[in-house]
Parts: C-alpha cells; structure tokens; sequence
C-alpha cells in the first residue's frame, strides 16, 4: 500500500502523466496519419509508404487512404483500450503501489513503448525540438515500466528472486539504447539474428517469471489479475503491429491479410 502521506501526491503524478501523454499523443497523431498519405519520394521515409508499398496497398484492394485510416486506427487502438484500462485501475486502487504501477505501465507503454523508434522519430522530426524530451520521457517509461512489469506483477515483488539482477541489466541497456539511439545499445539498429536472440533472451526470461509465479506463488485471484492483464498487453501489442498489406510489395500475394 502507498503510505497516506504520499498516496496525494501520487495521484497528483498519475494525473499529470495522463495530461502529458493524451497532449503528446493526440499532437503527434494528425502528422502521423498525414506522413501515411503521402507517398514517400526519397529515403528517409519515416512513415510515409513508398510507391511499392502502396502497389501492396492496391494489391489488397485498399486505397492510401483507407490503408492510413486503419493504420492510425490501431495506433490509436493501442493506446485507448490500456489507458482506459489504466483509469480504472487507478480509479479503483489509487492507494495500491502495485495497481499504481500497473495503470502507468499500460497508460505509457500503450500510447508509446509499444511503438518502434523510428515511427516516433519520424512524427518528432517535423515538431519544434521542445516535443522531442517528453516524448523520449513517456516512450522510455513505457518501455522500462513494461520490463519491470513482467517480472514483478500481481505482487510487486520479483518471482524468482534471482531474475532481478537480469532485469536490472536488460533494463539499463534498454534505457540507454532509447536515450541514445545512435549508441550500439540501440538493438533496433542491430542485426536481424542479434536482434532475434536479444529478444528471445527477454521473452523467455518474462515467459519463465510468471509461469513460476502463476504455478507456485499466485493465488487464485492473482492468477486471474494476470489474465487480465496479459489481453491489456496483447491488444496494446496488437494496435502496433503492421498488417502484412503495409510491409511490402510481395506480401499481399504470400500471406491473408484481412
């Protein structure tokens, strides 16, 4: 439980980083959905589709249009359902340090650590340099609360105990490749089998911490917190991904993309 003499300024904080991220969100979001409609005539692209992309557009029987429509749709999908969720965590259980902690992590991460850093670059390349240092702030709170969270929900404790040290490293790693994205900590920039494997150390160590929790150390209604909160994680995930029509000029021939 938060301490009384700290549970206001909580909320007030809480408050705060839900102002900051609906003003950088609901900002960044009309750029976004105009970087999608125009073609993109010379490298860097940022988010706007080349020509080929678009031959994949028409190969779905989509327009430009209708393909930025749904694309802006799911980012804006990942970030309302874990926000909503958020609100009403923390409308339930503001005096929890565990639900606090939840409702920031799926408010943040939801709206801006799910999302790759270059898609964010591109939108903060064309907004004065002020936008760029609480965008970064969100961004990096979203992906560090998101790693922490894996390892230490329902209880706020690490599950097994060990993994903490693990965490820890992931964690600084991750933070210094977002703060520098020009530094080699920076795994995006890796190459694809690096990268893979970074990724699956991560997921497997996730995977492993709350299956031994779910298995060992949950209670029933922890067991049914963390369903809860893996279809939050789930959606937030899947309002970021791009469907195989947005990817490349093959794709809508080789897989079914709606």
């Amino acid at each position: 439980m938060i301490p009384p003499r700290w549970r206001l300024v909580a909320r007030l904080g809480f408050l705060a980083v839900v102002a900051l991220t609906v003003i950088v969100f609901a900002g960044g979001l009309p750029e976004y959905y105009r970087q999608l409609t125009t073609v993109c005539a010379a490298a860097p692209c940022g988010n706007s589709p080349t020509a080929e992309v678009v031959q994949t557009y028409q190969a779905a029987g989509l327009s430009m249009e209708a393909a930025a429509r749904w694309l802006t749709a799911m980012v804006l999908l990942s970030a309302v359902v874990p926000g909503t969720v958020a609100l009403v965590i923390f409308w339930r259980r503001a005096d929890n340090r565990m639900a606090w902690f939840t409702a920031l992590t799926l408010l943040t991460f939801g709206a801006f650590g799910v999302h790759d850093a270059a898609r964010i670059a591109a939108v903060l390349a064309t907004f004065p340099a002020a936008w760029s240092w609480p965008t970064v702030a969100l961004t990096v709170c979203g992906s560090a609360t998101i790693t922490v969270f894996f390892f230490v929900f329902p209880d706020g404790h690490f599950q097994p105990p060990r993994l903490r040290w693990a965490v820890g490293a992931l964690l600084a790693f991750q933070v210094v490749g977002q703060v520098w994205p020009d530094s080699p900590a920076n795994t995006a920039t890796w190459p694809l089998p690096f990268m893979t494997a970074y990724w699956c150390v991560f997921l497997g160590l996730a995977a492993y911490a709350q299956v031994y929790r779910y298995r060992r150390v949950a209670n029933f209604q922890q067991r049914q917190q963390t369903k809860w909160v893996v279809l939050g994680v789930a959606l937030a995930l899947g309002g970021a991904m791009k469907p195989c029509w947005a990817t490349s000029p093959t794709a809508a021939t080789t897989c079914s993309c709606i």
